[in-house]
């Protein structure tokens, strides 16, 4: 077999094999032999007829399409061995000629990473604190979730909650699905309802009825709605007044379901908002550090592998959308009309930058000799077996004990040290 290999711009290569008269003799009876397991052929025994009566039986235009399907794996495979290559991609196959098969394979290989100074990379840790202003108004939004409403006979006004019947329809007359509702409370002022929408509830009375028309938001997560009127008919059936609830021993043992003082929830409530920023500094650190990589690092990658996982984050948001109750299609046309660009446009930076920071971090694995031990991963998989929930213990468990769970642990355990190496966690009191 004849390959001569061309080294090509973005770690990619392209293999040109020419199939020799021995390897295309040897190709043909296999291909015969296993065309004639699928056929009767009078005269010999099944897997055993000659190339040119196979040939005969099925036409010489099926025989060079199922020879193809078997030459071209095989002779890819003993080309990448003959020349040392480890593919990092699918190959792009371009047959050149059926007699002697001549096809070329471009394939992505692994890039060269040229990262100087890497050791002065150093992301530095945020203080953290909770200010006055920013526990006060958690207070405010629990005595807000907690706050008593008593019936009141008036007119309804800003911080009330009301009950409503409501039926919304387009600017045709037809009703749209979920924008009808029977005895339906809403605190007016909460901006749980579209722009517009609790403001025209101001001045209402008990058992009184009204039309109006808002538009709803742009932004709108069902495209066919975004910036679209709608016209609602509402009927008030009950208005109560909020009374904001005290903060003393009765309302603390109602919140944390034990005797504690104000001081002691006040404590519980800045150590809650601590651990949030936290875990929000830790999220931003990463995402410093891996901007830091690819600001620093020097790569060229195949668009083959781009390519490839452009495809792989459609899917992830195709599933994302799914599970929000919106269609991938809706999703597609809204970021579409947002940007100016398709889809595949507006992520293919991502993807890229994905690829990327897999070289990037193979790469520090390597020159940092990055081992994970047998016994972190055991310990690893162990911690996340006793923190899973009950109802999803033996989920977990099945699959920590599958190689795939386990190479998910030693990869996590992996990611850990790398940013061991480059973050300085900030400083804390709360468990992670």
């Amino acid at each position: 077999m004849d390959v001569k290999l061309e080294k090509l711009p973005k770690s990619e290569v392209k293999l040109t094999i020419v199939v020799d008269d021995k390897m295309q003799s040897e190709l043909e009876k296999k291909a015969a032999q296993e065309l004639s397991t699928q056929m009767k052929v009078k005269g010999f025994r099944e897997g055993n007829a000659p190339v040119d009566v196979i040939k005969k039986s099925v036409g010489p235009e099926r025989f060079a399409a199922y020879l193809l399907d078997i030459a071209l794996p095989e002779a890819y495979m003993a080309a990448i061995k003959q020349e040392g290559i480890i593919p990092m991609s699918r190959p792009k196959v371009e047959i050149k000629e059926d007699s002697p098969i001549t096809f070329e394979a471009s394939v992505a290989v692994k890039p060269e990473v040229e990262f100087k100074d890497i050791d002065k990379v150093k992301i530095k840790a945020p203080k953290i604190e909770v200010s006055k202003k920013e526990l006060d108004e958690a207070l405010d939004h629990l005595k807000k979730m907690h706050r008593d409403f008593k019936e009141v006979e008036r007119k309804a006004k800003k911080g009330d909650r009301v009950e409503i019947n409501f039926d919304g329809k387009d600017k045709d007359g037809k009703e749209i699905e979920g924008a009808k509702s029977e005895n339906h409370p809403i605190v007016i002022g909460d901006g749980m309802f579209i722009p517009g929408f609790e403001d025209n509830l101001v001045g209402m009375s008990k058992d009184e009825e009204k039309e109006f028309t808002v538009k709803f938001p742009k932004d709108y997560h069902k495209a066919d709605l975004q910036g679209a009127p709608v016209t609602f008919k509402v009927k008030v059936l009950k208005i109560e007044e909020a009374s904001d609830a005290k903060i003393d021993e009765e309302f603390v043992e109602k919140i944390l379901g034990e005797k504690k003082s104000p001081k002691e929830l006040e404590a519980k409530i800045k150590h809650e908002i601590e651990h949030q920023k936290l875990h929000e500094a830790e999220a931003k650190q990463d995402d410093e550090l891996f901007a830091e990589f690819l600001k620093k690092a020097k790569l060229e990658v195949s668009d083959i592998l781009i390519e490839e996982e452009l495809e792989l984050l459609i899917t992830d948001i195709k599933r994302d959308a799914l599970n929000k109750g919106q269609s991938f299609e809706e999703f597609q046309k809204a970021i579409e009309e947002k940007e100016g660009k398709t889809i595949k446009e507006v992520y293919r930076e991502r993807a890229e930058e994905r690829v990327k920071l897999r070289f990037i971090i193979d790469h520090i694995i390597q020159t940092k000799d990055i081992k994970v031990e047998q016994k972190d991963i055991e310990e690893g998989i162990k911690a996340e077996i006793e923190k899973a929930p009950p109802y999803l213990l033996e989920r977990v468990k099945g699959f920590y004990e599958s190689e795939e769970g386990k190479r998910t642990m030693e990869n996590q355990l992996t990611i850990q040290q790398i940013m061991d190496l480059f973050i300085e966690r900030p400083s804390h009191d709360c468990d992670n």
